[in-house]
This record gives C-alpha cells, sequence and structure tokens, in this order.
C-alpha cells in the first residue's frame, strides 16, 4: 500500500495505531519496502502524533518459516491454526522466499525514534500459537529485545504500554494499589534474562491466584477439547423461560473445514405479549467465550430488550440494553471497565441486538441475524435496504463507548443465487449484506440464507467458502 504521511495530525485522521507492519515490508520477499528518506518521515510522524506501532513479529518470523512452539505445544491449539507447510504454502506460496529481516529492522529504526511499540502476536494465524507465541523461545518479548528494545522495555511493551493503548492504564498495567490484580508469578527475573518469562510457577487472574498445578490442569483441559467431541453447552444452562420454545436449532462456527464452535437459537412464543429470541454460543479456545443472549420482542415485532451474559478470557461480563421512548439504556459491569451506564437516542426503527462472537471472530452471532431475519423476509428478489442496529459490542480491543456499544449499518441486497445448499434448499432465500468494519474501517460482507419458514440456516462471514461460518447443523437434542 502506498505510504502517504500526511500534514494533518494522525490521530486526527482516526490513525491511533499500525499494526502488523503490512505495507511497509515487501509479503513477496520481507525486505523492508521503504526507502530511508520515507522511514524516517514516517517515524517522525508516528512519534510526535502518539500513533502505537504493534508489529506482531511472530507472523514474520513464522513467515519466515520459523517454528514458535513445539509439536507438543501444538495439542493446546486448534489445527487450523497449527504451522504445516499446506497453510504456510497456501498464504505465501510454495517457492516463497520470505525472510526475516524487514520487520525487526524497521522496529529498531522506530524504536530509535521513540515510536511507542507495543507487544501482540496476531494469535491464531497459523503457527502463532497464543501464550507460546509471547513468551516463547521466538516470542514477541523475545523478537522485540533482538530487535533493540531493552529488556525493561520489551515487558513494558506488554504490560505498561499495552493498557495505554487499549485506555484502561487507570486499571491495569503496572503494579500500583487499586489497581486489577494481573500478575505473573516467575522463577527467575526477567531483567537478568527474559526467557524466564516462560518459568511461570502462577498467574494471579483479577486477584485469583492460579498456581503452577492448576495452569497445567488447565492446559490439559485444552488439549482434551481438540481431542474429543465434547458438548459445549454442558457448562451454560438455558435460562428460564416460560413455554417451551417454538423453533430450536443448532449451528456450528467452522472455517477450513475446522470446527471452531457452536451456537444454539431458541425462539419463543408471546408471553404476555412478547416474544423471545435465547442465543448461546460456545468458542473454543483460545477465543474462549461463552455467550447468552435473550431479546425480548413487543407485539409490533420490536426489539424492546437484549440481555447479554458473556464469560470470556477477560472475566465475566453482564449488560442489558433497553428502549425508553426515544432513547436507549445501557448497563451493567464489565471486567476492568467496571460499571456501565450509558444512554442514547435511538430511532424507532434501529434493531437492538448482540455481540460479535469473540474479540478474534468479530462476526455476529446467529442470533443476530434471527432478530433481523422478519424485516429481511420482506424484501422481493432484487430490492435492497438499510438496516440500522445498535449492537453491545464485548470486545476487549475497543476503547471507550465502543469497548461495550456500536451502531452498525447492514446494507442488504435480496439475492436467491446466493442461496446455499442448492437444490435441496427449496423456498429458501438469500441475501447479500454490506457492513462497514468495525470501528468504521473497510467492510465486512456477508450472505445469508433463510430458510423457507425465514429462519437463519446458514451464514457467510466473507467472499470465500473457507471463511467463518455458522450453518445450521440440526435440531437441538
Amino acid at each position: 500500500m502506498p505510504i502517504v504521511v500526511s500534514s494533518l495530525p494522525l490521530n486526527s485522521l482516526g490513525f491511533r495505531s499500525v499494526e502488523n507492519l503490512i505495507g511497509y515490508v515487501r509479503l513477496s520477499s520481507g525486505e523492508l519496502g521503504l526507502p530511508p528518506d520515507k522511514v524516517e518521515a514516517m517515524a517522525a510522524a508516528f512519534r510526535d502524533h502518539g500513533v502505537f506501532v504493534i508489529p506482531t513479529l511472530t507472523v514474520h518470523r513464522v513467515r519466515g518459516r520459523y517454528r514458535l512452539a513445539s509439536l507438543e505445544d501444538e495439542r493446546y491449539i486448534n489445527k487450523c491454526a497449527r504451522l504445516s507447510p499446506s497453510s504456510q504454502n497456501q498464504r505465501l506460496g510454495p517457492q516463497s522466499s520470505y525472510t526475516y529481516s524487514g520487520a525487526p529492522q524497521l522496529v529498531s529504526i522506530l524504536h530509535e525514534r521513540q515510536v511507542k511499540i507495543v507487544a501482540g502476536t496476531d494469535a491464531g494465524y497459523p503457527g502463532v500459537l497464543p501464550g507460546f507465541s509471547m513468551h516463547g523461545r521466538y516470542g514477541e518479548l523475545q523478537n522485540l529485545a533482538e530487535a533493540g528494545l531493552s529488556r525493561y522495555e520489551a515487558l513494558r511493551a506488554a504490560t505498561a504500554l499495552a493498557a495505554e493503548f487499549l485506555g484502561i492504564a487507570d486499571h491495569v498495567g503496572t503494579v500500583s494499589v487499586g489497581k486489577v490484580a494481573d500478575l505473573l508469578l516467575l522463577d527467575g527475573n526477567p531483567l537478568d534474562d527474559l526467557s524466564n518469562v516462560d518459568r511461570i510457577e502462577g498467574v494471579f487472574l483479577q486477584g485469583r491466584y492460579l498456581p503452577k498445578q492448576e495452569l497445567n490442569q488447565r492446559l490439559e483441559a485444552v488439549a482434551t477439547i481438540y481431542a474429543t467431541r465434547r458438548d459445549r453447552f454442558s457448562d451454560l444452562p438455558l435460562p428460564p423461560q416460560p413455554s417451551q420454545p417454538e423453533f430450536a436449532a443448532r449451528f456450528e462456527l467452522t472455517s477450513g473445514g475446522c470446527l471452531h464452535g457452536e451456537e444454539r437459537v431458541l425462539v419463543y412464543g408471546p408471553s404476555s405479549g412478547k416474544r423471545r429470541i435465547v442465543a448461546q454460543s460456545s468458542v473454543d479456545p483460545s477465543q474462549s467465550t461463552n455467550t447468552t443472549m435473550v431479546a425480548e420482542i413487543d407485539k409490533d415485532s420490536r426489539i424492546e430488550r437484549v440481555d447479554v451474559t458473556r464469560q470470556g478470557p477477560e472475566g465475566m461480563s453482564h449488560l442489558s440494553m433497553a428502549r425508553q421512548g426515544e432513547t436507549v439504556l445501557i448497563s451493567g459491569r464489565r471486567p476492568y471497565y467496571g460499571d456501565i451506564s450509558l444512554r442514547e437516542p435511538i430511532e424507532q426503527d434501529t434493531i437492538l441486538t448482540g455481540p460479535i462472537l469473540s474479540d478474534e471472530i468479530v462476526f455476529d452471532m446467529a442470533g443476530a441475524f434471527f432478530l433481523a431475519s422478519e424485516r429481511l423476509a420482506t424484501l422481493a428478489a432484487g430490492q435492497s435496504l438499510e438496516l440500522k442496529l445498535k449492537q453491545l459490542e464485548l470486545d476487549p480491543d475497543k476503547h471507550g463507548r465502543n469497548a461495550t456499544v456500536g451502531d452498525m449499518v447492514w446494507k442488504v441486497v435480496r439475492d436467491d443465487e446466493v442461496v446455499s445448499n442448492g437444490a435441496a434448499c427449496r423456498g429458501c432465500k438469500g441475501f447479500v449484506i454490506t457492513t462497514t468494519g468495525r470501528s468504521g474501517i473497510g467492510e465486512q460482507r456477508f450472505r445469508l440464507t433463510l430458510d423457507n419458514l425465514d429462519h437463519p440456516l446458514a451464514i457467510y462471514f466473507g467472499q470465500a467458502d473457507d471463511s467463518f461460518q455458522l450453518h445450521r447443523a440440526g435440531p437441538l437434542a
């Protein structure tokens, strides 16, 4: 991509960070893709306007054919995220000559020019395993140190600066009275040897101590998840309802032939004049989210209230979003952010809905498409409409208001040529849905199929059939 150093402050243009160094390092070779004068101008602009850089050197290591974790470690990750010749050839081509050169060179220059560097790994990229890719032999902490950061600066990039970037430095990031007790207990001083970060004896997670024995047990439990089929809803009970559901189905979340999670959706008939849709999503590690969304719909088919509970890596969240006349009240509690209380205007035709699947799978739950399906089903072939949605985001990667609630617009076109299941899907309707990307950057495109009862049957996120998809796998047992 072309590099333009604007005369306007970069943060006034919406730039808070630069990730992955894509566009600055050549994808064909791994070499630095900018002449020295452009690098200097870019570094000065980043420094002067407070733009953070998250280089994810781990990804560049993997592209250069480094293995960041052992085969034993790969038991703890979905097979689609493991490093293999086929996954590398698919992304880079079998004849790739990519070298680990330009990325650390650029980080060294940015660091010398006092640009704020934050540790990140892009976990989920094939070969980049959560945890191991941060503190292992070729983990990001070691990568940053090799690129010129001191041991202290590398640790700070993963703690204090990361918290500053996320806007939560008053809660986490440093050891201080009143802050959340998220701490590592190490068997060795990382300021003497950075590899000591890998010698974890225990973890304090929001004040609760998890000793090494329990951590190992949890790792083995994760390995079991990927070695055997399991009931993802055994620890996710349904909330009590006044009647039996009119409709119930189970969806599978897949990509590239890998199963990443499941979702069940139940539709309940009117009770006290209101219908309910309950959606429960369980997504495997490393996303590791268990989410329950309950939506109440009035007699005029308007969604009046959405309640969401999520257990995620960051802790437990409880949020409610309810209409009150021409406003909507968002309340509840989230880890790190604490108590939430927001009141915002809302238009009568805006749909209230729930969160993305996880902070790494930034697509809507199947339940969101159930909430929109009645409006979509009114479209005739070739017709289009725009839907406005107010969503409980639950995205720890975002900041401020958008960490909790976001406004989205779906541009929808009825196109039965994109119906999944082909001839077997008699009476089905197909839709192409285009939205602005999260945080207003880029676009996302979905393909949605409704069955002959106007219930969602399959949702494809992206263009290729090996992209993430939620497809109905059958009725509930």
